[in-house]
């Protein structure tokens, strides 16, 4: 219901509500930044003590809540008693209010009214409004003055600083309160018998208290009486602009947008880079999301550069070297859009050393160069150059003079971004100009590398020092040539719990050209047991980890198969078996328009490993209290799979069920890890790892799931992740 009031821009009263049920409210409103939430007329528990703090009154962070979201917050004028000698329940004291010495009185409402002033956000900003509640016969303030004075109060004092009739109605300075500002107050007189046509005695606010609504402008100048001065006053002639605000920004609500992260990439060729060539690039374009209600299409990326125009990008455009911004939109069902901005830098590849290349480097294309080149800083070569390209000195010397020699007496700059280390090949342009810029240094190897895309995808990555890791990668598909680099990390990530590194944590990274996952990394050499395990450094919901992803092991090589290219390191698992445990989960993970549903069990007892796992994808429409999902938990769900998806399930095109559960790995006792073969659709042959993680009960926003299924081929068939948006996961104790 609540979602659906946000839809239509309908203003939500969170008063007579419980806390739990203002809190749950509250976090809808946060998650789709929705304006029109109100706490219409309330009090501040700031102020009240004893059996006055109940969940009638807001405490001060559901009042900034309130206010930071747009919305506005009304005091209950009747506020009640206040807290004496002989009363410990009621107001205290405000800190800048009048003197609290007459309960059930403007004095007690002033106090309350002040400390919902300083949770809105202090006098300058804060609109705060009279919550009168007449229609519901609530109790009215009493007089300051008279027989019925601070009803109920024994321990008042004497009260002075009356209002004095006829009174004049006017706002503070600096608040627009349109006719309010300039009239003088009506001529208020009772009739005892309302059938009698001679007026009799004038309605008082010094002796009757606020009696009616039509003595409202009288209460406010026995604010005034009381001390409250024009600047504390502000709030509450803002109000009213503050309500129809509110209510303008809960018609407008646009999708709450979350932007990818800001990145820094190297170019993928001259003058910048394109998301067809470099996966980082493409995965940001690609990376925003949105919270909103109804249908959310996402818009265009735009870009904002100096020096270029503004419009849409996508994978084709070239970005240049510096930093862009690009804004991220979406557009709801109302028409509303909502924006979100983030960077892209692109950098070119410096390496401050000297390269000392002993070997002819040939460049294959057009115009030859014969002519020994004489470089006098930065790059020493004993032998000719072959050039079949421009050649640009940034020093003294000719430019694409193909007659003469060429004397280079400065830095030398190379376009394609391929360094050189010891003797090189480079078979794409090497034309002298641009992205490697070499100063004069001492002799320090440069970064080693290997170039990706030459002479098949299968190649070893060079250590610092040039020479053979051991290390074999195999990429799916080289879409563009590139370099690659291997080198030790100075501070890894510590190994994680059970496992020690062999050797060093290698970093291997692209640094230019493109490549599609999956991506195989094995380490070569002998004596390698079950043991020796590949550990790649990863994300998973939310939490960067070592993940144990080893899927061949003989002798000689240990292979990993991963989706991206971070922190590797061959390891070795301790000989101690790990810990038995059991658990058991359903829920679901919510992404945008689907509900991405599990149901397991796994356990581990004295080594043996066993479990089954159902996994479906269904429009949140769909999901009935029949499914193996949330609620099944309350019944003594043990997660055992049914094996019929159309019964339970309502025939989801997109499912998978484990027929096989090959390992279970248990960490301490809330998180399990395990893998295993099963059917994607209803046919074999697809692989699965997953994680679950008990965080607490109830499992929903606390406990995560994450789930990665491949097909036989090693690509990427499903990959969820996150923390459940209903369901539990457990863990137990085993027996």
């Amino acid at each position: 219901m609540v979602k659906e009031m946000i839809k239509k821009g309908m203003i939500i009263d969170i008063d007579h509500m419980s806390a739990l049920t203002a809190g749950a409210v509250l976090n809808l409103a946060e998650t789709y930044r929705y304006a029109g939430v109100t706490s219409g007329h309330s009090g501040s528990t700031a102020v009240l003590q004893g059996t006055a703090v109940s969940e009638g009154a807001k405490t001060p962070t559901q009042l900034q809540r309130i206010r930071n979201l747009g919305g506005v917050s009304g005091v209950f004028v009747g506020q009640g008693d206040r807290v004496r000698q002989r009363n410990g329940n009621g107001i205290t004291q405000h800190s800048r209010g009048p003197i609290n010495d007459c309960g059930f009185s403007s004095k007690t409402f002033a106090q309350v009214y002040l400390a919902e002033v300083d949770a809105a956000g202090g006098e300058n900003t804060a609109a705060v409004g009279f919550g009168t509640d007449f229609n519901g016969l609530a109790v009215m303030p009493s007089p300051r003055f008279g027989n019925e004075s601070c009803f109920g109060d024994t321990d008042q004092a004497g009260q002075n600083n009356g209002v004095t009739y006829p009174l004049s109605i006017f706002a503070p300075g600096g608040v627009p309160a349109g006719h309010l500002s300039i009239s003088a107050s009506p001529n208020r007189f009772v009739k005892d018998n309302p059938f009698a046509t001679a007026e009799q005695k004038p309605w008082d606010i010094n002796f009757d208290g606020l009696a009616h609504v039509g003595l409202l402008p009288d209460f406010i100048q026995d604010l005034r009486q009381d001390g409250l001065t024009d600047a504390q006053l502000r709030p509450l002639f803002r109000s009213a602009e503050g309500y129809v605000h509110m209510w303008e920004l809960a018609e407008k609500t646009p999708p709450a947008v979350t932007p990818p992260a800001s990145i820094t990439i190297i170019a993928t060729e001259t003058g910048g880079a394109r998301g067809l060539a470099s996966p980082t690039l493409h995965d940001f374009l690609h990376g925003a999301t949105a919270a909103g209600l109804g249908t959310l299409t996402p818009l265009p990326p735009s870009r904002l550069v100096p020096r270029f125009q503004d419009g849409t990008v996508d994978d084709q455009t070239l970005f240049p070297v510096g930093t862009t911004t690009v804004f991220f939109a979406f557009r709801n069902d109302n028409g509303n859009i909502g924006s979100a901005s983030a960077t892209v830098t692109v950098t070119t590849l410096v390496i401050s050393h000297t390269i000392d290349v002993a070997d002819t480097i040939h460049v294959r294309d057009d115009l030859p160069v014969t002519d020994d080149v004489v470089m006098q800083a930065g790059l020493n070569i004993v032998d000719a150059i072959h050039v079949h390209d421009d050649v640009l000195a940034n020093g003294r010397g000719s430019a694409g003079d193909t007659g003469l020699d060429i004397n280079l007496t400065d830095a030398i700059h190379v376009r394609d971004q391929y360094p050189l280390s010891g003797n090189g090949l480079a078979q794409a342009d090497l034309s002298v100009a641009e992205a490697v810029h070499v100063v004069d240094s001492p002799d320090i190897p440069v970064v080693p590398h290997t170039l990706v895309g030459i002479g098949g995808v299968r190649y070893h990555a060079l250590d610092a020092n040039g020479g053979d890791t051991g290390i074999t990668v195999q990429m799916a598909t080289v879409l563009v040539p590139g370099i690659l680099t291997a080198g030790i990390m100075p501070s890894p990530p510590p190994p994680p719990a059970g496992f020690t590194f062999v050797g060093g944590v290698y970093d291997v990274v692209l640094i230019s050209g493109s490549v599609t996952p999956p991506i195989e990394l094995c380490f070569n050499g002998t004596g390698f047991t079950a043991a020796n395990r590949v550990l790649h450094h990863e994300t998973v919901a939310g939490v960067a980890q070592w993940v144990d992803r080893t899927t061949t092991q003989t002798p000689t090589q240990v292979c990993a198969t991963v989706s991206s290219l971070s922190p590797f390191a061959l390891a070795v698992r301790a000989n101690p078996p790990a810990p038995d445990g059991l658990m058991h989960g359903a829920g679901f993970i919510e992404t945008g328009r689907q509900h991405h549903h599990f149901v397991f069990r796994v356990s581990q007892r004295n080594g043996r490993d066993a479990g089954n796992l159902e996994y479906w994808v269904t429009d949140p429409r769909l999901c009935r209290s029949d499914d193996d999902d949330d609620r099944d938990q309350g019944r003594g769900f043990d997660g055992n799979h049914d094996g019929n998806f159309g019964r339970d399930h309502h025939g989801p095109t997109t499912r998978f069920e484990a027929t096989s559960v090959a390992e279970v790995t248990f960490s301490g006792s809330d998180t399990v890890r395990f893998t295993g073969t099963g059917k994607w659709n209803g046919r074999p042959g697809y692989t699965f790892e997953a994680t679950a993680s008990d965080r607490g009960t109830p499992g929903r926003r606390l406990d995560t799931f994450s789930l990665l299924v491949k097909d036989a081929r090693g690509t990427i068939v499903a990959n969820v992740s996150g923390t459940l948006g209903e369901g539990n996961i457990q863990a137990l104790p085993v027996r």
